[in-house]
């Protein structure tokens, strides 16, 4: 009818209306990580001052990579260790586990390495190559598009004297606690004959 258009309008699902760029030829930029994962339509209308076109719309898949996560399981955080130990910890990620392509560990500043496995994953350490005292062990998760957090957790390593220092303080605690526990059982026993 000759009429101009005025504007065009979008609308995602059963959002409001946003004004498109353009009249006759137009666009407009969405920002899809504000949408859920999954289907979603778009509507487009246009007005030319008295009144709406057709409702066109199309639908479209939401795809936005979420991050994996990844937590370190063993050892626990401020356990003391010598020697070879074993590095272990779970990654998951809510696109599926099966995203999941590496996990990398590394010791204080040192350089990221592959652990063994993805979803459950280990790491062999030897703690004889690092210096006595405390330590920062790091783990990161890879899906292919971004990296996890970094979890982390802190060892004290005792090798050589320490570590036999820190044995002997074990057993002289388990000494005093059969001690008393047999004192206390000594008491028992004499509460009995009285």
């Amino acid at each position: 009818d000759d009429n101009q258009v005025v504007r065009v309008e979008i609308k995602i699902d059963n959002g409001a209306w946003n004004n498109a760029t353009g009249t006759n030829e137009w666009s407009y930029t969405m920002d899809t990580t504000a949408l859920s994962n999954g289907e979603h339509t778009i509507y487009a209308r246009a007005y030319d001052g008295h009144a709406y076109s057709n409702t066109a719309s199309m639908t479209l898949t939401i795809f936005n990579n979420h991050t994996p996560s990844c937590t370190i399981t063993e050892p626990g955080n401020g356990a003391t260790v010598n020697g070879t130990i074993v590095v272990m910890g779970i990654a998951t990620d809510e696109d599926g586990n099966d995203t999941i392509t590496k996990v990398e560990i590394k010791i204080d500043n040192g350089a990221w390495n592959n652990a063994t496995g993805t979803n459950e994953w280990s790491y062999t350490m030897d703690t004889t190559a690092l210096s006595n005292g405390e330590h920062t062990i790091y783990a990161r998760a890879y899906d292919g598009h971004a990296y996890s957090n970094i979890a982390e957790i802190n060892i004290h390593v005792a090798n050589g004297a320490e570590a036999r220092e820190h044995e002997n303080s074990i057993l002289i605690y388990v000494f005093i606690i059969l001690a008393i526990v047999v004192a206390l059982l000594a008491v028992l026993k004499f509460k009995k004959f009285i």
